[in-house]
């Protein structure tokens, strides 16, 4: 979009820069200011359903009016929201369980998930793309991927409403 504009290399990069300012300020504001008390008080899957909402909102806006300042307040809300409430809310998920299952689930859901879904999200924006889609159109493209994160967030949040699972004595050990 910015280089339909015929802007140049300078002014794309101020561009961007501003963008990322403006993400650290909602991270910093947000985490301050609401993240601290919310995150407490109902857990972590009410953050993420937040979070989750208004990634499927954002993109689904971006499906019908698409603008280059709609793009960059939709990175700054998904992105300021990943860095403050996102990302301490799936951390205190680890303390859910046990020091070994925490690192070995950590290792892998911040190396082989985050690592392959930014790998096939590069792949698939270029096969998008180069199929010479429009912004609305790749971003209806993205609208599923935005409903299965939507749906995540709703199950963990069913899932944190749910009674713990009780232990079952084994069968074989009555006395």
């Amino acid at each position: 979009m910015l280089g339909a504009q015929g802007l140049s290399a300078e002014a794309r990069a101020e561009f961007f820069a501003g963008i990322d300012l403006a993400v650290n300020g909602v991270a910093i504001v947000v985490q301050l200011l609401a993240t601290r008390i919310l995150l407490p008080r109902y857990g972590a899957a009410p953050l993420l359903m937040i979070a989750g909402l208004l990634a499927f909102s954002g993109v689904g806006a971006l499906a019908l009016l698409h603008s280059a300042l709609l793009l960059s307040a939709v990175q700054v809300t998904t992105r300021g929201l990943a860095f403050s409430i996102v990302l301490p809310a799936r951390e205190s998920l680890y303390t859910q369980v046990d020091r070994e299952m925490r690192y070995k689930a950590k290792n892998f859901i911040d190396t082989v998930v985050y690592r392959g879904a930014d790998m096939v999200t590069s792949w698939s924006y270029f096969a998008v793309v180069g199929l010479g889609l429009t912004l609305g159109q790749v971003s209806a493209a993205w609208l599923p991927v935005a409903a299965v994160y939507l749906g995540a967030c709703i199950w963990l949040l069913r899932m944190q409403g749910a009674p713990p699972p009780v232990a079952r004595p084994d069968a074989e050990r009555q006395p």
